[in-house]
């Protein structure tokens, strides 16, 4: 019982109270953040049950009426299911439907997050699911099978889509600066460190709480700095991961604070010694010493992924997040997938990083294939029939590795949809057979799973925690009713993305995490239209790469110059573009009409413009913007010593 959970929080362990100290708490915490207080009506704390709590979202007065016009359609597209809110003025608060949690099933639930997928990079993105260019083939079969989210949208950077799936909160109220891990502030016990302030209550918490059996598997990017921000402090029973932005993919290394390597693989709350690759494995050679191993780091996730699928109790529903660090640079797969026949031609800017596109498709291939695997398993093992395998991408395509995310504008790193719109779908035996081989258009944000997870867990979301550490509420729509076929239009109204008063910010890291440098709100998307606003306080300028030309690999037309963190990638030269907070200078786009975000309407429609300018400038008072501290550069701080293999050291958890 929620109440019963309340009066534990104000030290009432008998789990009755005066009702005015119960209501009187809630109001205060609920009126913080511009909530409602469902409280009234109890005699005891106790008494409020899950049913009887609840919030509401924000309002807005937009009263836009519109039809889906989607743009660029495959020839062999599945038939379009419109999700989208018959208007703006009338959102659907973030609250369960009790009756329908209860009756809509436990099943078990496989979330698999790819890493830097940009939107042309799926086959059925293209005309005729294209498995040369995209070679997709599991995502093109579980796309027919299931139903196609084809407005999902999260962050344009890795870690703050991850802390937002995570908890349930926007970015602007979790995390929108892509923090170096050992990011840390003594002042601020809370949220002085890199990722999710430490009392957010975690996915894994929500799931175990509701009986599921948790595990987490690969990149986590979500903070490192104590105990309480690895992933069994968030609530996953198991765990094999890593906690940096990205790793070699051989030797598991990751560069520290100090500007040196350590390893990052962690089993658990222990360093994974025994995972370790010998030192004669890297890129260059791919063959172990004698006694010794030489994995590919994804190949060792899967394999813990099957484990946990193989070995599942079946009576409990399982939980399984999985992240894998495909297709994040570097550019690292295995030779022999490398070489498979398919030929690139060499023209234009990109025959001069011809080799990074090849590996690109072959990582692309890899991740597939891999996930393919597991859905044979779970198939063979009787599991499929009952699970629900949720698909997205983190971010779009990064420019710098080859990322394609035509027809859509920009990349990684931009508020463009080709930094934010994301490849997204679910599928598996759970999805009821009226709604399989959909499209859905409903708007979504990727921290709408929390909510709509919970409710498959049928878990109350009120993070009492980081309320009482004056954190921001949790505020995910429960999405299932939508993508079931049970509500024909999206819970969420608007979008409100985040970006960071940061000069240089291109790929989301200001150096040591300079305090002047802030989270901000980067934009508005309120269907049909699409607010961008610019990287400083009056939002002056924006950067944004240049976008494909094609869906096919040859079609990235992005002249590059040579990046400083590898060989085999590359820094896109941006295009600055104006887009300021007034509609003379602002940016306004038509996006279902626009993907590709070629026409201004700021200028023809200001009223348009102006309303979704207010939503943004309501968005900016709410903004949790801590200074998170700069990069750690004691090492026998941000390492873990090794007593079993003496030459390895760990990054890791460096607070108590």
């Amino acid at each position: 019982m929620l109440g019963a959970t309340l009066a534990r929080s104000l030290g009432l362990g008998s789990g009755k109270a005066d009702p005015t100290e119960c209501h009187s708490w809630c109001e205060t915490n609920a009126n913080a953040w511009g909530q409602k207080c469902m409280w009234d009506g109890c005699t005891s704390c106790s008494e409020c049950s899950d049913d009887e709590a609840g919030s509401s979202g924000p309002l807005t007065s937009n009263t836009l009426q519109y039809e889906p016009a989607l743009q660029y359609e495959p020839a062999d597209a599945p038939r379009l299911v419109s999700g989208l809110p018959a208007s703006l003025a009338e959102p659907v608060p973030p609250q369960r439907d009790a009756s329908s949690s209860a009756s809509r099933g436990r099943p078990h639930v496989l979330f698999f997050l790819a890493d830097d997928l940009g939107w042309a990079e799926v086959g059925y993105h293209h005309a005729h699911s294209d498995t040369e260019h995209a070679p997709t083939a599991t995502l093109n079969t579980l796309a027919r099978s299931g139903v196609r989210l084809e407005r999902q949208y999260m962050h344009k950077l890795c870690a703050p889509s991850r802390a937002a799936i995570q908890t349930g909160r926007a970015p602007i109220h979790v995390n929108a600066l892509n923090a170096h891990p050992s990011s840390f502030n003594p002042d601020d016990p809370v949220g002085g460190f890199a990722g999710i302030p430490r009392n957010m209550t975690g996915l894994g918490s929500i799931m175990h709480r509701g009986g599921y059996s948790t595990h987490y598997v690969g990149k986590w990017d979500a903070g490192s700095a104590t105990t309480d921000h690895t992933p069994r402090g968030r609530g996953y029973q198991t765990s094999l991961y890593y906690f940096s932005h990205q790793v070699d993919y051989w030797t598991f290394k990751t560069v520290t604070g100090s500007g040196d390597e350590s390893f990052d693989l962690w089993d658990g709350d222990e360093p994974a010694t025994e995972l370790l690759n010998g030192p004669s494995c890297n890129d260059r050679h791919e063959s172990p010493g004698k006694g010794q191993n030489c994995t590919y780091l994804d190949t060792l996730f899967e394999a813990r992924v099957h484990d946990i699928v193989a070995t599942h109790n079946q009576t409990a529903p399982l939980f399984l997040f999985w992240s894998p660090h495909l297709i994040h640079g570097p550019m690292q797969v295995p030779s022999a997938e490398l070489r498979d026949g398919f030929s690139l031609p060499k023209a234009s800017c990109a025959s001069r990083w011809h080799e990074t596109v090849l590996k690109k498709r072959a990582m692309i291939k890899h991740l597939d294939a891999s996930l393919g695997r597991v859905v044979s398993r779970m198939q063979d093992n009787g599991m499929w029939g009952s699970t629900l395998l949720v698909f997205s991408s983190d971010n779009g395509g990064a420019a710098r590795c080859g990322g394609n995310n035509f027809p859509l504008r920009g990349a990684k790193g931009t508020n463009w949809e080709g930094g934010v719109r994301v490849p997204a779908l679910v599928a598996g035996g759970f999805v009821p057979e009226a709604v399989r081989g959909s499209v859905q258009s409903g708007l979504m944000a990727g921290w709408d799973w929390f909510e709509t997870l919970a409710g498959f867990a049928q878990v109350d979301t009120l993070d009492l925690r980081a309320a009482a550490a004056g954190l921001p509420p949790v505020e995910s729509y429960d999405m299932w009713p939508l993508i079931s076929g049970r509500e024909t239009q999206s819970r969420r109204a608007e979008l409100v993305m985040a970006t960071v008063t940061c000069p240089a910010y291109l790929h989301g890291v200001c150096e040591d995490n300079d305090p002047k440098y802030s989270a901000m709100v980067g934009g508005v998307i309120a269907p049909p239209y699409k607010l961008v606003l610019g990287e400083s306080p009056h939002s002056t300028t924006l950067k944004a790469t240049n976008w494909s030309v094609g869906p096919r690999l040859q079609d990235v037309q992005i002249c590059l110059e040579p990046d400083t963190l590898g060989s085999n990638l590359w820094q896109a030269q941006p295009v600055v573009e104006t887009c300021g907070d007034a509609s003379d200078i602002g940016c306004l786009f038509n996006i279902y009409e626009d993907p590709g975000e070629t026409t201004n309407l700021a200028a023809v429609m200001p009223d348009v413009f102006n309303r979704l300018n207010s939503i943004a400038i309501s968005a900016a008072k709410t903004v949790y913007s801590p200074y998170r501290g700069p990069k750690h550069k004691l090492d026998s701080h941000f390492r873990v010593g090794n007593a079993v293999n003496l030459r390895a050291s760990f990054v890791g958890p460096f607070i108590p």
